[in-house]
């Protein structure tokens, strides 16, 4: 498994976020996110500013920390090594939490599983099929794969029309890439989820929609 495949693993199993949200509640994921997402922000300024230490103590932590280093680092983008700071986990996480704060548990979960799952199938796809360019680093082929998947994962928490609708939206802000992805679309999509649901009132379901079938 190379690199890149490797990241994106990393990246799907954000996935396991959304899972634990429905036992135990969107706004203490958001909380743990947003943990996570700060701890990747302060761990890339230590990697700028590090000093070494000689006390013992210190120097175990070290150790630990290199190994974290080691997979961090080894999973990182080269703009992320050039820099020092780790913006994909960050970005990624905050994402996540600002999803799961905002928007409600259904909506937030459908969010955050089109990111985790739709930027992850959207990257392979690209990288080993893609042939139609759309803008530097996307293309046709990854973006259908993106619409797919993502709508695909949305299923688990809301219906499907609501569910195509933010994995449309998600796909658009994968293209635009500005601030950054991970934490754009989420953010698209469950606006857009939300003002669906608002102007049609349709229902959202809180569990699998086939269930309801």
């Amino acid at each position: 498994m190379n690199k890149e495949h490797r990241r994106q693993f990393i990246h799907l199993s954000g996935f396991i976020f959304v899972l634990a949200a429905q036992i135990i509640g969107g706004l203490l994921i958001s909380v743990y996110c947003f943990m996570i997402a700060f701890f990747f922000l302060i761990y890339s300024y230590y990697l700028r500013y590090e000093k070494r230490k000689i006390n013992v103590i210190i120097r175990k932590l070290e150790q630990l920390e290199t190994k974290f280093r080691d997979f961090t680092m080894g999973n990182a983008r080269p703009d992320e090594i050039e820099t020092k700071f780790l913006s994909g986990p960050f970005w990624f996480f905050l994402g996540f939490g600002i999803t799961f704060l905002v928007f409600p548990l259904p909506i937030a979960s459908a969010a955050c599983s089109i990111l985790a799952v739709g930027d992850c199938f959207s990257n392979f796809v690209g990288r080993r099929y893609g042939r139609r360019k759309i803008t530097t680093g996307r293309t046709v082929e990854g973006s259908l794969a993106f619409i797919v998947s993502s709508f695909a994962a949305s299923l688990l928490f809301v219906s499907p029309i609501t569910g195509i609708a933010g994995a449309l939206s998600g796909a658009g802000a994968e293209i635009l890439r500005k601030p950054n992805d991970n934490l754009i679309i989420p953010i698209a999509s469950g606006i857009i989820m939300v003002v669906l649901y608002t102007i049609t009132g349709m229902g959202i379901e809180n569990i699998i929609w086939l269930c309801s079938i």
